[in-house]
C-alpha cells in the first residue's frame, strides 16, 4: 500500500479466483481522497471506489471508473488501449488496468514507465514468471526486441505479488518480490515477503493450513531512493524497511 501510494507500480499474478481483484481494490481504497484514480476494466465493472460524505452525500474522492465496450461495428468498440490513451489526458495520479491479457500490456507498461503509478494483474504461476508473461503479451505488438522489452517491463513493474487460493479455501498473498533489473538475460529477483507453510493436516474432512507471513529482505537502495524522490516521509520509509535504510 505504501509503495503504491508513493508511485511504485505493481503487478499481481495468480489464477482465476485467487483474489487478485479484491487485493487490488483494497490497495486502491487506501489512496488519499485528493489523488485522481482511473480504473480500466474489460466489459464488466467490478470496482466501486467512490466515497461519499455521510452527512451531505457528496463525493469526497477523485475517481473515474471506465469499462470497455464490445460491438459488431468496429467503429463502436471501446478498447483498453483507447481508455488508457484517454486516461493519460486526464492527468491521473494512479491508473488501474484491471487485467493484462492482450496487447494492451504494451501500453500499460509504457504508462508505468512515464511517471504514472500503475497497478494491474496478469495470469502467471509465480512472481518469477510474471515478467515473461507480460513479455509474451507485449510481443503481440512486435515493436521491440525481446531483451529490450523485458528490461522495460522490469522498470515498469519493479514490485510483484503472487496470490494463491490454498487448500483450506483461504486466499493468501504467498510472495512479494522486487526485481532490480536484468542480469545475464534473467531477472534479478529478490523476495521481500512470503507466506511460509509450516504444516498441513485434515481435520473434520477439511484441510487446515498453518503458516506465517515473514519478511525476507528489504527493498533495494535504488527503490528506497525512488520513494524519497517521490517524497515519502522518512518515518514511513523507516517503518517499511525496519530502520535499515540504504
Amino acid at each position: 500500500s505504501i509503495l503504491y501510494r508513493y508511485g511504485i507500480s505493481i503487478c499481481l499474478a495468480g489464477a482465476t479466483g485467487s483474489g487478485k481483484t479484491t487485493i487490488m481494490g483494497w490497495l486502491l481504497s487506501t489512496l488519499p481522497d485528493f489523488k485522481r484514480i482511473i480504473t480500466i476494466e474489460n466489459t464488466t465493472r467490478e470496482f466501486d471506489l467512490t466515497k461519499y460524505d455521510e452527512k451531505t452525500g457528496h463525493v469526497v474522492n477523485n475517481v473515474i471508473h471506465t469499462v470497455t465496450k464490445e460491438s459488431d461495428d468496429p467503429q463502436q468498440c471501446i478498447t483498453e488501449q483507447m481508455l488508457l490513451e484517454q486516461a493519460l489526458t486526464f492527468d491521473p495520479d494512479y491508473i488501474c488496468m484491471a487485467e493484462m491479457k492482450g496487447s494492451e500490456a504494451f501500453e500499460t507498461q509504457e504508462a508505468a514507465r512515464t511517471g504514472h503509478a500503475v497497478i494491474s494483474t496478469v495470469h502467471a504461476k509465480s512472481c518469477a514468471d510474471i515478467y515473461d508473461r507480460i513479455l509474451d503479451l507485449c510481443s503481440l505488438k512486435g515493436l521491440l526486441s525481446g531483451d529490450l522489452l523485458k528490461s522495460s517491463i522490469v522498470k515498469a513493474f519493479p514490485v510483484t505479488f503472487f496470490v494463491k487460493k490454498m487448500e483450506d479455501n483461504v486466499k493468501r498473498i504467498t510472495e512479494i518480490c522486487e526485481c532490480e533489473g536484468i542480469e545475464d538475460g534473467k531477472c534479478k529477483l529478490h523476495t521481500l515477503y512470503r507466506f511460509k507453510t509450516e504444516s498441513n493436516k485434515i481435520a473434520h474432512g477439511k484441510t487446515v493450513v498453518k503458516g506465517r507471513f515473514e519478511k525476507v529482505e528489504n527493498i533495494s537502495p535504488k527503490l528506497q531512493q525512488e520513494l524519497r524522490d517521490n517524497n515519502i516521509p522518512d518515518d514511513i520509509l523507516r517503518k517499511i524497511t525496519g530502520g535499515g535504510i540504504g
